[in-house]
């Protein structure tokens, strides 16, 4: 019997993009003109490079860029056509405004709300929302 190379689940990150509407996350950034200093790493890219920062526990950019470039032909599915470079990561840490992301973290909590169980409910998760977006600038 041979094996079958069919992988019936999907890995958490990709899950977890596919509640995220590339659109509208462009739409914001469009609106707020987040975008507007970079021509290849857009506002979406930046989210789900930071999204595979903690998915993989990266601890430097230098392991975040060497981690996206070792898995390039995954993240050409999640519309990432090359993997970012160091000074690019940094920089838009540096410079791109947290504003962006807290409006995408709040229009996904008001779409998927319905979702979640209804103790969770009772304490508004914003207040506990944390958004960390590491600078690695320094390394």
């Amino acid at each position: 019997m041979a094996k079958s190379t069919f992988f019936t689940g999907q890995p958490v990150l990709n899950q977890l993009l596919n509640l995220i509407d590339s659109g509208s996350v462009r739409t914001l950034a469009r609106s707020g003109k987040h975008d507007r200093y970079y021509k290849h790493f857009d506002t979406f890219t930046h989210l789900v490079t930071m999204l595979y920062c903690v998915f993989n526990r990266c601890t430097s950019s230098r392991e975040v860029i060497s981690g996206m470039k070792a898995s390039h032909h995954k993240l050409w599915h999640v519309g990432i056509r090359k993997a970012p470079g160091r000074s690019t990561l940094c920089d838009a840490n540096q410079k791109r405004s947290f504003t962006v992301f807290a409006a995408i973290y709040d229009q996904l909590y008001r779409r998927h709300r319905h979702l979640l169980p209804d103790s969770r409910l009772k304490i508004d998760p914003r207040l506990r929302m944390h958004l960390l977006l590491p600078c690695f600038s320094k390394y």
